[in-house]
C-alpha cells in the first residue's frame, strides 16, 4: 500500500495516511475542537483511523492519557507510527474490535469517549470498493448502537460520549441516547453555507445530567472555496 505524508493545518504536525484508502477530512478537526476534556482526563477514542483527532487534541493539551482503538490492522499501524512521529507519548494504540473492549478494558475507567463513527447503516448506499473506506463509512464492523453499549460500560459515572455524525443520523442518535439513559449535554450543527441545511452535527451526551447547551451553528464556507472566519479561527487554533 502506498502512503502520503501530509500536514494538518500546521507544518509541525505530519501524518501518514493511505494514498487511496481512508483519508482524514475536516470532520476530524471539528471533532477535536468540540471534545470537552481536561489535562487530567483519561480518554478512549473508538475508530482512531490514522490518529488525526488525538494528535490535534494533544496539541490543545486536552488529556492525561488516551487509548486509541482501531480495528483495521494497517490503520492501527499507521496510527502508532503517527503518534511516535508527532511525539504523542501519552496515547497508545490498540488493534481491537470495539465490541470486545469490555473484556479488555476496566469497567467505568474513562472520563470521555470520542468517535467519528461509520455513518451509513449496513445495506444503505453504495459500498465503497476500498475495504478501508467501506469499513470506515458503513456499519460493517461497528454500529452506532455498539458505541453506546461500549460507552455505557466503560465510562465513569460522570463520563461523556462525543461524536460527529451526518445530520441524517440525528434521529438515530437521539433514540439511542434515550434508550441507553444518557443525557444530552451539548450539540452544534455544521452547515456548508449559511442558508443551507446542516450537513453534520456534533454532540456530547453523558451518564449524568448537567444541563443542555446548543451552540451557535458553524458555517464552513462564506462562498464556494472560501472558509468563514469562524472556521479559519479553528484551523489557526490548531497551529
Amino acid at each position: 500500500m502506498q502512503y502520503t505524508e501530509d500536514s494538518i493545518w500546521r507544518t509541525d504536525i505530519r501524518v501518514l495516511q493511505p494514498e487511496k484508502g481512508y483519508r482524514f477530512a475536516l470532520d476530524a478537526v471539528l471533532l477535536a475542537h468540540f471534545v470537552k476534556s481536561g489535562p487530567e482526563d483519561q480518554l478512549l477514542e473508538i475508530g482512531a483511523g490514522c490518529g488525526v483527532v488525538t494528535i490535534l487534541m494533544s496539541k490543545l493539551n486536552r488529556f492525561r492519557s488516551v487509548k486509541a482503538i482501531e480495528i483495521q490492522k494497517e490503520l492501527a499501524e499507521l496510527c502508532r507510527k503517527n503518534f511516535e512521529f508527532n511525539e504523542i507519548e501519552q496515547a497508545e494504540v490498540h488493534e481491537a474490535d470495539m465490541r470486545d473492549l469490555s473484556e479488555i478494558l476496566p469497567e467505568a475507567s474513562f472520563d470521555g469517549i470520542y468517535s467519528n463513527p461509520p455513518y451509513r447503516r449496513a445495506g444503505s448506499g453504495r459500498l465503497n470498493p476500498s475495504s478501508q473506506k467501506a469499513i470506515a463509512r458503513h456499519e460493517i464492523k461497528m454500529k452506532l448502537k455498539d458505541l453506546f453499549e461500549c460507552a455505557k460500560i466503560l465510562l465513569k459515572p460522570a463520563g461523556r460520549l462525543t461524536v460527529i455524525l451526518p445530520a441524517f443520523r440525528e434521529s438515530d442518535f437521539d433514540k439511542l441516547t434515550s434508550a441507553f439513559h444518557f443525557h444530552p449535554h451539548e450539540r452544534k450543527y455544521v452547515h456548508s453555507f449559511a442558508d443551507a441545511h446542516p450537513v453534520f452535527f456534533l454532540a456530547t451526551v453523558g451518564k449524568s445530567s448537567t444541563g443542555f447547551t446548543e451552540h451557535p451553528p458553524l458555517v464552513i464556507y462564506e462562498t464556494p472555496g472560501l472558509y468563514t472566519s469562524e472556521l479559519q479561527s479553528l484551523l489557526i487554533a490548531a497551529q
